[in-house]
């Protein structure tokens, strides 16, 4: 009787493999926590102020373009080829005005897009057991949408680096698919055209049409005349890829560094949360050993899906990725591994270490528990971080990145300052900069072509009688001369309109009934909040201006408030 009960007994423990329970509804609570989180830390952290690179690639890359050399679409950022991203910030600043608002929700819609292409692996990988596949693409969104990667998510000009590993992934993704399906024959030309385009995100993206020659040759279906295709395809791009190109000096490192670097980036996430370069370097190490163990399990023959043998190539192209980023960025410090904007791709190495892990002991009754276990272990590790997005320190960075732009608009060095948008603040870089940003204003676009901005060009500097500014409460409370350029001073001080029961955006410095500065809003005055309204709590202002005299200064509002 025993005997007849068994296979009934096991058939129904199959079925609770495949199916949820209720109890699984919780392993969701944390990844939409994260989801939910990145999607408020994009917002909290947004600024339309450009920052570092966007300064020549995409604001001059614009002026270039209204300037008509259309050819701009092809120039070098650094040693990248960036077409791709070029056609999106053509699109930001012809459609959306350039405040970089399109490019943010373009980060986040890649990152959706990294975290289906993983699902879509982990569906091949899991076959019909469908409460681990479930399980899995909950998981997989904690690394996918991670404020880890803060510097990709809320810099606008990172959307080569997403496609960088997106592109490349989907294209190994598709080959894989047409290997399994042979007939479907449009997946094949899928997996090139990605990879093709691969190459115009970022230099790393050339590694991809080789990786398709590697599959295709390691693949069931390979056919020498298959392959001379893919060959010549890959030596067509690298061909177009290479025409004008100019090699970018790098400073060289010695290899023990390099290899230390490589390390760290591949152990990065760790070495940020435990704030340890030490633990860094002690995962990154352990991971090569495990992709070498996935890796080994292939050429045994443990697994011969083409999904599994795509997956181990992406980590070789993370690995590859890192090892050229030792080649530029190992002789600025160890430390520069652990950048936040290195952690996209490494976290996707994470994710694709996991579903290889998986794979290979899917049919284990111990695997469903491992990774709930792991969808409870990682993200707790992970929330001090995550939490970070919510926090009060993006809209404070975002204020700050408003001031260096109004420094620019107004022709001001102030070094502090613009080094917040612009690191490399030396006096050639700083000339640089105002440079591009005189360029931005004559073809008012960018945060230059904003009405506060505006603004601040068009009545500093006149009486006020000639604007359309009224008094407000407020006071400047400090002013001191800027130590790079003694002509202008900075302003501080407070300014609310009680009328309205608002803070202005902006607010302007007046003496002897002449605009001499502007000021923005937003710093925190609990004292006028204490004092005046509640609602004034960020009625703190800091700007820039030139004293005329030693007559009083009083503080002006524009008179129509919300339309400022």
């Amino acid at each position: 009787m025993n005997d007849l009960a068994t296979p009934e007994l096991h058939a129904d423990s199959g079925a609770r493999t495949r199916t949820l329970t209720r109890r699984d509804a919780w392993f969701f609570v944390m990844p939409t926590l994260f989801v939910v989180s990145t999607i408020l830390g994009a917002v909290r952290w947004f600024s339309p102020v450009p920052f570092w690179d966007m300064w020549e690639h995409t604001v001059r890359f614009y002026a270039d373009i209204l300037d008509g050399r259309w050819s701009a679409f092809l120039d070098q950022a650094n040693e990248h080829r960036i077409l791709i991203s070029y056609a999106l910030f053509w699109l930001d600043y012809r459609i959306f005005g350039g405040v970089t608002v399109f490019l943010i929700a373009v980060n986040l819609c890649l990152m959706a897009a990294l975290w289906l292409c993983l699902c879509m692996a982990a569906r091949s990988l899991v076959g019909d057991q469908r409460r681990l596949f479930i399980l899995c693409c909950a998981l997989l969104a904690i690394p996918c949408f991670s404020w880890l990667q803060s510097e990709n998510i809320n810099w606008g000009f990172q959307s080569q680096f997403y496609l960088a590993y997106l592109l490349p992934l989907a294209s190994l993704l598709c080959m894989a698919s047409w290997m399994e399906a042979p007939r479907a024959s449009r997946r094949i030309i899928w997996a090139v055209v990605l990879a093709i385009l691969s190459a115009f995100t970022m230099a790393n993206g050339l590694l991809a049409l080789p990786l398709l020659v590697v599959i295709l040759a390691l693949g069931r279906r390979c056919t020498w005349r298959r392959v001379l295709y893919l060959i010549a395809v890959t030596i067509a791009t690298f061909a177009a890829w290479t025409y004008h190109y100019s090699a970018v000096p790098h400073q060289s490192a010695p290899l023990k560094r390099m290899v230390e670097f490589v390390l760290i980036f591949l152990g990065g996430p760790f070495g940020l949360i435990f704030h340890s370069l030490f633990i860094a370097m002690l995962v990154g190490a352990v991971l090569i050993g495990a992709c070498a163990f996935l890796a080994v399990q292939w050429l045994r023959g443990r697994a011969r899906h083409p999904v599994y043998l795509a997956l181990i190539l992406f980590t070789a192209y993370v690995g590859a990725a890192g090892a050229a980023a030792s080649l530029g960025r190992s002789a600025y410090g160890l430390d520069t591994a652990i950048s936040a904007r290195y952690e996209t791709p490494i976290l996707l190495l994470y994710s694709a270490i996991l579903l290889l892990f998986i794979h290979l002991h899917r049919a284990k009754a111990a695997t469903v528990p491992v990774v709930c276990t792991i969808s409870i272990f990682i993200p707790l590790v992970m929330l001090s971080t995550q939490l970070d997005a919510i926090g009060p320190t993006g809209p404070e960075v975002a204020r700050q990145k408003m001031l260096a732009a109004l420094a620019l608009n107004a022709g001001v060095d102030d070094r502090e300052a613009i080094g917040r948008i612009y690191p490399q603040n030396d006096a050639i870089h700083i000339e640089l900069i105002h440079q591009i940003a005189a360029s931005a204003i004559a073809h008012d676009v960018s945060v230059f072509a904003l009405p506060s901005m505006r603004m601040a060009r068009a009545w500093v500097g006149k009486p006020v009688q000639a604007t359309e500014l009224v008094p407000c409460l407020g006071s400047v409370d400090a002013y001191a001369p800027l130590p790079n350029d003694p002509r202008h001073f900075q302003f501080r001080g407070w300014a609310f309109v009680a009328p309205t029961r608002r803070v202005p955006p902006i607010a302007f410095i007046v003496e002897d009934s002449q605009v001499i500065g502007a000021a923005l809003t937003g710093i925190e005055r609990s004292d006028v909040h204490d004092r005046i309204d509640h609602r004034a709590t960020h009625a703190g202002f800091e700007g820039y201006g030139s004293r005329i005299g030693t007559g009083p200064l009083a503080v002006y509002c524009p008179r129509d408030d919300e339309g400022a």
